[in-house]
């Protein structure tokens, strides 16, 4: 799963750690690869913690309707936490 993602990160390292340096086209072309790399990690490594943290509560015995239901709860805890943080942090200036 993560090795999918290999490819582009170097990629995008080569371009940035090259010496002929960025025009304004590459810069965005760049950024817009590095979130777009970053927001397909992100989604992708979720079924693989889903998958981890069932099984882990499968060893402690928890049944998995209700390691999924405890899963779903948390992330959407800390998604709800950090979209806050960060709406806090940009109407307060600090991003």
């Amino acid at each position: 799963l993560l090795g999918n993602f290999t490819e582009p990160v170097r990629i995008l390292l080569d371009e940035t750690t090259s010496g002929g340096g960025l025009s304004f086209k590459g810069a965005f072309d760049v950024a817009f690869g590095a979130a777009f790399v970053a927001i397909n990690l992100i989604f992708g490594t979720l079924t693989l913690f889903s998958n981890v943290f069932q099984n882990v509560l499968l060893d402690f015995g928890v049944p998995l309707a209700v390691g999924n239901i405890m899963f779903i709860v948390g992330f959407v805890t800390v998604a709800v936490a950090l979209i806050f943080t960060w709406l806090s942090s940009i109407s307060r200036g600090k991003l």
